[in-house]
């Protein structure tokens, strides 16, 4: 163990009645670990415990060591630890059934990882954490039900990501959250079907992820209805959403790229974006049309539709001007044989436009003519 500092600081503390004229102030010693604590075994957290630690200066990692002899499987001797400098890392603890114990932590200044403890169900015992200065990542806990224990959390100051956690089914404990500073990633967390517990997350400042949320078991994002942030990079990828309802706050995004979604019905959610700064992406969904897209008139970059076997016409794009667009790739939609809805082509596009191997291949100039409908 490094030196223990210990910093006598003066706390009135009212045990006693507060008309007792002999009630005198107490002090309460501050104790101080000055470093990085690795705590690897049980043994290891109980000693640390006994020294009485209310502060590290910097991380905390429990666990993280497969070879270890004595799985960790109790933190509630960390009662009085309330500062953490740098990172919390709890990894690899198979046996930990929760993290009671942590109660006093208020604010972590670095990441806090939590990270395949497979018998962790809640993150209960993290109930007065209230600022993560930089990310936090939920990964790999196999056994990992909600995440009650986390709705005094209000501000991220980088990343949310939870991955791999397959038997996480809501997200009711992140209903403090009001921003995030970077990017929220939901990857693979299978039998989590709707976001309701978001519903006080006003902001993201990078990128809204969700990828292959386990092939597809994400059917509602209506619980973040109260995001505001524009300019985000949206990427949803391998779920089974009908529509975007929750997004309908967004007017303007950083790039859009909507992949593998094979229930979905429209566009609905996005009604509110009018502009695209970067590319538009739609590929391999089930849509028969882009409803939901009118009020979009420009895209900075590229668009690509491709391999969208039921998508039938493009007419929700009639307020697109083009002015802006790169290139339109249009190709593989075995069903598309309406392209009157390109309205750019007759504001001086002057990008690259590609169609082919579609039901009908109109060239530019039949567009223009008005031959745009087979």
């Amino acid at each position: 163990m490094k030196k223990i500092v210990v910093l006598l600081i003066s706390i009135i503390l009212f045990s006693c009645n507060k008309e007792d004229d002999n009630c005198k102030p107490e002090t309460e010693a501050e104790v101080v670990y000055d470093g990085y604590a690795v705590l690897l075994t049980q043994e290891e957290v109980d000693e640390f415990s006994a020294a009485g630690y209310t502060k590290i200066t910097g991380g905390l990692t429990i666990g993280q060591n497969s070879e270890a002899k004595s799985p960790i499987k109790d933190l509630s001797g960390l009662s009085k630890l309330n500062s953490i400098g740098g990172w919390l890392t709890i990894a690899n603890n198979p046996v930990l059934l929760n993290l009671e114990g942590l109660e006093g932590l208020k604010r972590v200044e670095g990441n806090v990882h939590i990270i395949d403890n497979n018998s962790l169900s809640t993150m209960k015992g993290l109930d007065n954490l209230m600022m993560i200065s930089i990310s936090l990542k939920i990964s790999k806990n196999s056994k990992l039900k909600n995440l009650d224990g986390l709705e005094s959390l209000i501000v991220i100051g980088q990343d949310l990501e939870l991955l791999h956690n397959y038997e996480l089914d809501n997200v009711m404990g992140l209903s403090g959250l009001s921003s995030i500073g970077g990017k929220m990633y939901f990857s693979m967390n299978s039998s989590l079907s709707t976001l309701h517990g978001l519903n006080n997350l006003i902001h993201i400042g990078d990128k809204l992820e969700i990828l292959n949320n386990s092939d597809g078991s994400l059917t509602s994002i209506s619980g973040l209805r109260n995001l505001t942030t524009d300019l985000l990079e949206i990427e949803i990828i391998g779920t089974e959403l009908s529509d975007f309802d929750g997004l309908n706050s967004l007017t303007s995004v950083s790039s859009l790229n909507i992949q593998n979604n094979s229930k979905l019905k429209s566009f609905n959610g996005l009604n509110g974006i009018f502009q695209i700064r970067n590319n538009f992406t739609i590929h391999n969904c089930a849509i028969k049309n882009l409803h939901g897209l009118e009020r979009l008139n420009a895209v900075h970059g590229i668009i690509t539709i491709q391999y969208n076997s039921n998508l039938e016409n493009i007419d929700a794009l009639a307020n697109f001007t083009g002015t802006f667009t790169n290139k339109v790739n249009i190709n593989n939609n075995p069903a598309l044989n309406d392209f009157c809805g390109l309205n750019l082509l007759s504001n001086n596009f002057n990008g690259e436009f590609i169609i082919v191997d579609n039901a009908y291949n109109p060239s530019i100039a039949d567009i223009i003519d008005g031959n745009c409908s087979q």
